[in-house]
């Protein structure tokens, strides 16, 4: 994840749960839904306020592009931002899986993620499973 996001994002604001990697080999603005990395957040999550209104509330400010998150983190996304695709990654052992979703604000953004997400799928390791839930939408006919 690390990786793809520093080919295609490097610069942009993105929404994560998980920001460490991202931050090693990226120069993105990331923010951390954890609180881990973010008084903002952990404050919040105190005092019980979390999910896509405080997502919306935080993207005022920060203009994410993109989510990155993991299971349980998903229902955080508010409606309106586009699912476009996951990727189950399996543990060392094999038997332990994590499924990361992968989210445009906007078409444009759904769009180019997408785009870079198909290109990225042939630097992936063959155990990782990929699914794509959006499909853009087609101009109108002449």
């Amino acid at each position: 994840v690390g990786k793809f996001v520093h080919r295609y994002f490097d610069k942009y604001s993105i929404l994560a749960d998980d920001v460490g990697v991202l931050s090693y080999v990226g120069e993105g603005r990331y923010t951390d839904l954890t609180g881990v990395g973010s008084v903002t957040i952990a404050w919040n999550r105190s005092t019980n306020f979390s999910g896509p209104g405080l997502v919306r509330l935080l993207d005022i400010t920060k203009g994410f592009r993109i989510a990155i998150v993991s299971e349980g983190y998903e229902r955080w996304i508010p409606e309106d931002w586009i699912k476009v695709a996951s990727w189950d990654l399996f543990d060392y052992d094999g038997a332990s899986k994590k499924t990361i979703f992968f989210f445009g604000r906007s078409t444009n953004e759904a769009d180019d993620l997408l785009k870079h997400l198909k290109e990225y799928r042939y630097f992936l390791s063959h155990d990782i499973t990929i699914k794509y839930f959006y499909t853009p939408p087609r101009p109108p006919a002449e």
